[in-house]
């Protein structure tokens, strides 16, 4: 399956592809919070309305992972190990049909994550940016 059609939003490609319908954006949830040290671990939890959809998951517009749940679950969990100051920043999740034609959810609001350097006092925070 081309990469275009496997986890990346059409909407992220650009302005030259056709209108399309979008499913309800997916409802997104952290844990342990939105400011870790690093190497800790942080768990992103998507879930969508109904069951037999795959989740994605972009940090700043940028494809991270796709998760297929198992069974009839209709929640996804993203898992950050060890997290550095690479990870730090702005993430949503998208859902999507698995078989054609492929629709696509709006973005899940975003969840902002801080990560503090080892030494307590490097702090690298990476702004909130409001698109439209």
């Amino acid at each position: 399956m081309e990469e275009k059609q496997r986890g990346i939003h059409p909407g992220l490609l650009g302005s030259n592809h056709q209108e399309y319908h979008h499913y309800p954006k997916p409802f997104i949830a952290v844990s342990p919070g939105n400011e870790l040290f690093v190497g800790q671990d942080w768990i992103i939890r998507c879930w969508a309305p109904s069951p037999g959809v795959n989740f994605v998951l972009y940090q700043s517009r940028e494809f991270r992972m796709e998760i297929t749940p198992r069974g009839d679950s209709s929640v996804a969990e993203f898992f950050l190990n060890n997290v550095t100051m690479a990870d730090a920043g702005r993430y949503t999740c998208y859902y999507h049909s698995t078989t054609e034609p492929v629709i696509w959810s709006n973005a899940s609001d975003a969840a902002q994550l801080t990560v503090i350097g080892k030494n307590m006092h490097e702090k690298f925070w990476v702004p909130n940016w409001h698109y439209h």
